[in-house]
Order: C-alpha cells, then sequence, then structure tokens
C-alpha cells in the first residue's frame, strides 16, 4: 500500500484536529504558532498606572506624597519607598487584513492562501498582546476593541465574518488616544490611492506597520510558455500571453518598484514596512511584529 506523503497526512491530522476541537482551523492554527513562540516572550515590566504590583522603589524629590507605601516605609529607617505597579497600556492596537479578492491566492495546494496566512498572524498577534494586557481591535469593525482570555476567540470569529470587497483601502480609525495599526495586504493596488489614504490615518494619529504579504511566484515569476493569467475577482477579464517569459524583467521591475515606493512612503510617515512570503515561517513574522508593536519586551 503506497504510503501518504507527509504534507497530505499533516493535513489529515490538522482536519481532525478542528472537527474533534469544534473551533475554526484559524483559531486552532494562531494558537499552535502562539505557543511556539510563547516561552521566548517575557511580560512588559514597565512602571504606570495599573493594577498590579511591580516592585517598591525609594522616594525621591518630585515624587507624589499620596504614592508613598507608609506600610513598607515603616519597617526601614529614615527611608520612604514608592509603591510601583505594572504599566497598563490605553491604547488600542488596530489590525486590518485587506478584503479584496486578490489575498485568495495561492499558486500551490501546499501553501496558504495570502488571506488564510493574513489571518492567522493576525489573530495570533491579537492573542498575544491580549495576554500582555493590550487592547485589540478589528479596523473598520462596529464591535468594540477585545481584551481579556476570549479575545483571541472573539477576534476570529470578527475576521472570518469580513465578506470579499472591492474596497480595498485600510479604514480610517477615529478613536481617541494613540492608535497603532498592523495593516496587512500584497497592496496591490494604485500609489496615489494608497498614498492619500496612508496620509489621512496619519492625519488622525495613526502609527501603522505594514505587512505586504505575497505568494512567491508573485515575487519569482516562475512563468514560462504559453499562460493564461486569471484573477480571483470574477469581474476582472483573464490574460493571455503566448510567451510569459517575455514580461519577467518588465514585471519583475515593476513589482521592486512598487515595494520600493511602499518602503519609501513608510518612512516618509514615521511607519515601518515589513514583507512576510506565504512559503516563508510565520513565526518569525509574528515574532517581528510583535516586538514592533511591543518594543519593550524582550525576545
Amino acid at each position: 500500500m503506497q504510503k501518504t506523503p507527509p504534507v497530505r497526512s499533516e493535513m489529515l491530522h490538522h482536519d481532525a484536529e478542528f472537527a474533534s476541537t469544534g473551533l475554526p482551523p484559524l483559531l486552532l492554527e494562531a494558537d499552535h504558532l502562539v505557543n511556539t513562540i510563547i516561552a521566548g516572550l517575557h511580560g512588559r515590566r514597565r512602571a504606570g498606572a495599573g493594577e498590579t504590583f511591580w516592585q517598591y522603589r525609594p522616594y525621591v524629590q518630585g515624587d507624589i506624597s499620596t504614592q508613598i507605601d507608609w506600610r513598607q516605609s515603616a519597617r526601614s529607617a529614615n527611608r520612604l519607598y514608592i509603591r510601583q505597579r505594572e504599566w497598563e497600556v490605553a491604547a488600542t492596537a488596530w489590525l486590518w487584513r485587506d478584503p479584496g479578492h486578490s489575498l485568495d491566492y495561492s499558486s500551490s495546494r501546499e501553501l496558504p492562501t495570502k488571506k488564510y496566512r493574513s489571518e492567522v498572524l493576525a489573530t495570533a498577534l491579537c492573542a498575544l498582546l491580549t495576554r500582555a494586557g493590550e487592547r485589540v481591535g478589528y479596523a473598520g469593525a462596529t464591535r468594540r476593541p477585545f481584551i481579556g482570555r476570549k479575545a483571541a476567540e472573539q477576534f476570529a470569529g470578527e475576521i472570518l465574518s469580513q465578506p470579499f470587497s472591492d474596497e480595498r483601502l485600510p479604514p480610517i480609525v477615529s478613536s481617541a488616544g494613540q492608535k497603532k495599526s498592523v495593516l496587512l495586504s500584497d497592496f496591490f493596488i494604485a500609489p496615489d490611492l494608497l498614498e492619500t489614504r496612508f496620509k489621512a490615518m496619519a492625519a488622525e494619529g495613526t502609527q501603522a506597520h505594514l505587512v505586504q504579504v505575497v505568494d512567491p511566484s508573485e515575487e519569482d515569476y516562475p512563468f514560462r510558455g504559453r499562460t493564461e493569467f486569471l484573477s480571483r475577482n470574477p469581474n476582472d477579464p483573464a490574460l493571455l500571453f503566448g510567451d510569459a517569459a517575455a514580461i519577467a524583467r518588465e514585471y519583475r521591475r515593476l513589482f521592486k518598484a512598487h515595494r520600493s515606493w511602499l518602503a519609501d512612503i513608510c518612512r516618509h510617515l514615521g511607519w515601518t514596512f515589513s514583507i512576510h512570503r506565504t512559503d516563508h515561517s510565520p513565526e518569525t513574522a509574528l515574532i517581528s511584529l510583535y516586538r514592533t508593536l511591543a518594543p519593550e519586551v524582550l525576545v
């Protein structure tokens, strides 16, 4: 009897896990991703307004007298102590996944679609941030930000409920306070439209990190011979080339130029930019995202 290929076997085991738990595949994969890196992540230890005790420190001139812990001070001769608490973030991290048909693409059955990988990264990032006490919202949704133990599950439900849409520009978050955003897309969108939207977001106080999620075939362009390119959007016409290799050089030039433009506009706005290929490890991308949003966390 022929052995089941390793990849197929893993997929079968994966599907069996999903069926037995009743949880969506997205949530299980995100949870597995979080657990593979959580051992290397340490909690935030920054002083500020919070509920959890952190440490005592000596009173210095300029401290508010109401912060003095008189019981601890009474145990020491001629010294007053301040009771410090762990820092709790007042800001909300807003995550967004491009709802366009462009992300519903994979060049191989062995690879996830760009949409699914984006959803896994976003859900896993939500789990990590909420474990650290952050509030996490789905940008563009009407629901309030999520926090607490059920946050990742609630976020997964929210992101899975988002329909495909031709409106691929990230929404402008108008909430008060500091706004940190992670935008996951291939960003195959006209630069003039993106620039207008990015500048409007920045004007509202948004600090964003862009993650360009691409399939390896989109970056490497391996196509040769007679090739028909079909769009995931049923409204877009197919493109037929007698020799796809004839446009390879120009395609790669335009691809690199668009990516360079994305990096440049991010630098101009004080934002950050990274790239993730769906044939690369999601763990590396997740750690990078977490460090970007929570730089004081030691990994």
